[in-house]
């Protein structure tokens, strides 16, 4: 299950649920593992190609990022750098779900800023216990998320604070 973020509370100051976005063009897929993560407890919003997911990223400030690669509009890997490239990289676990699943391809995922390459379909209990590990050990600070779309997304992401690299 998805932990409560060990860092950030809601309105009535319970610990709040994980934000997770996915993007992926293929709806099936990103709506199933939407609805897998909202049942292990945390919280979703899905985007369905590469320049919904930035524009999502503004507005819904997740924890942890999901993407495919082979997406329209922007692909995984240019979503991933611009994410690195935002004010609090440090504030995103990113995790690549993708049909790309040889050695090299995980190779350019890690170049692009990705904490973790997944060759779909993904263990759905590896995917929640990805998630869980990378929220609690990213900042969940938000940061200045409003540079995002003008700019590109600093930074190495999930580094020397929760030591993902």
């Amino acid at each position: 299950m998805c932990a409560p973020h060990p860092s950030s509370t809601n309105a009535r100051g319970a610990p709040r649920p994980y934000r997770v976005l996915l993007a992926d063009d293929n709806r099936d897929a990103a709506d199933s593992l939407a609805m897998l993560l909202d049942f292990a407890g945390c919280q979703t919003r899905v985007a369905y190609d590469g320049i919904e997911a930035v524009a999502a990223a503004l507005d819904f400030v997740p924890d942890v990022a999901i993407l495919d690669i082979d997406m329209p509009g922007l692909n995984g890997y240019e979503v991933a750098q611009r994410f690195r490239r935002s004010a609090s990289p440090a504030a995103l676990g990113l995790i690549a779900l993708t049909g790309r699943g040889t050695s090299a391809d995980a190779s350019l995922a890690a170049e692009a800023g990705f904490d973790v390459h997944i060759t779909k379909p993904g263990a759905p209990g590896a995917i929640i216990a990805l998630v869980a590990d990378l929220g609690s050990r990213c900042s969940g600070t938000p940061g200045d998320w409003g540079t995002l779309g003008e700019r590109g997304v600093s930074g190495t992401g999930c580094d020397a604070e929760c030591g993902a690299r």
